[in-house]
């Protein structure tokens, strides 16, 4: 399944990179690879450097024992060991590789795409095609992420409840089998919406944020190395705050308690109603600390990963003849 979906995601992208006017603009079968390549790499370093982060957010999101960070990742240090903090980590891996890769190359080519239909040559009207080019990931990611995240959310839930699966593949088999494979997709709309959200603010505000870096007078001087990260920081810090509440939502509503024979799987309206009832506006935001945190660690470490494979790439001869 694995593999069917890493070459659906591949033909994909490269069939909507290759339907552009190439005559036009040189996209070409190797230009996609650096794209797909580089989007691979971010996925692996992102996710290993901020799954324990995650961790920590999806219990702040779903149980109220925990006061904060520190006391959520000090008891499951405590009671599961560092090992907790990786419990279910086989899914995201996986699933952001694909969804890297699918997202930076999806952004690269409604940008150029964009910039071609509406001949967005100035600054003003590149900041917007950035956003609109961004939103656009939303509409393939939540194919490949609301399945992995479902699987991860129930496996971090499992390791409080009992541990009745042995791992990723244990559960979804358990589930195919039990409810059928569509099971997997609770939350499809939801998270869909919340990836548009989320594309929109990140790669968007990331390009302005270079954009602007490559037009201001004092930071060309600069010319920091650090210059990659800090966008990057700053932009996944931002888009997670303005999409918490859906992944919130989305959480609570993949998080459910699957049982043998029945499943009750709760309604947008009956979430959110509860977390607002319980707590307020501020139910919708438990665990935003350590997104925020995390999302500051991981898309610094993301993008700066996606920069520096795709220049290194561009250096070899393979991908310049």
């Amino acid at each position: 399944n694995y593999h069917f979906l890493w070459h659906y995601s591949y033909n994909t992208i490269f069939i909507l990179t290759m339907s552009l006017n190439t005559e036009r603009i040189n996209i070409s079968y190797k230009n996609t690879s650096v794209v797909l390549l580089s989007g691979s790499s971010a996925g692996v370093f992102g996710t290993l450097i901020g799954y324990p982060l995650e961790t920590v957010k999806s219990r702040l999101q779903t149980q109220t024992q925990y006061k904060g960070i520190l006391d959520c990742t000090t008891k499951i240090i405590r009671n599961e060991g560092i090992n907790g903090l990786y419990r279910g980590i086989v899914p995201p891996l996986i699933n952001l590789i694909i969804i890297n890769t699918v997202a930076f190359t999806v952004f690269n080519s409604f940008k150029t795409y964009i910039g071609l239909m509406f001949k967005t040559d100035s600054n003003k009207y590149k900041s917007l095609q950035y956003f609109v080019a961004g939103a656009s990931t939303g509409m393939f990611s939540g194919i490949f992420t609301t399945p992995f995240e479902f699987l991860k959310i129930q496996l971090q839930l499992d390791n409080v409840q009992g541990k009745k699966y042995s791992g990723a593949l244990d559960l979804a088999k358990k589930i195919n089998k039990r409810h059928g494979s569509r099971l997997l997709y609770t939350g499809y709309t939801i998270n869909s919406f919340r990836e548009c959200l989320f594309g929109m603010c990140y790669f968007g505000l990331y390009e302005n944020l270079k954009l602007l870096c490559s037009t201001n007078e004092y930071l060309k001087q600069v010319n920091s190395p650090f210059l990659i990260p800090i966008c990057g920081g700053i932009s996944g810090a931002f888009a997670w705050f303005v999409s918490f509440p859906l992944d919130c939502i989305k959480s609570n509503k993949q998080g459910f308690v699957i049982d043998d024979k029945t499943v009750k799987i709760p309604k947008f309206k009956e979430i959110a109603k509860e977390i607002w009832n319980k707590q307020g506006i501020k139910g919708f935001y438990n665990g935003v600390s350590a997104s925020i945190f995390r999302a500051f660690i991981v898309s610094s470490t993301r993008f700066s990963a996606f920069e520096f494979t795709k220049s290194c790439l561009l250096k070899l001869s393979f991908f310049n003849d």
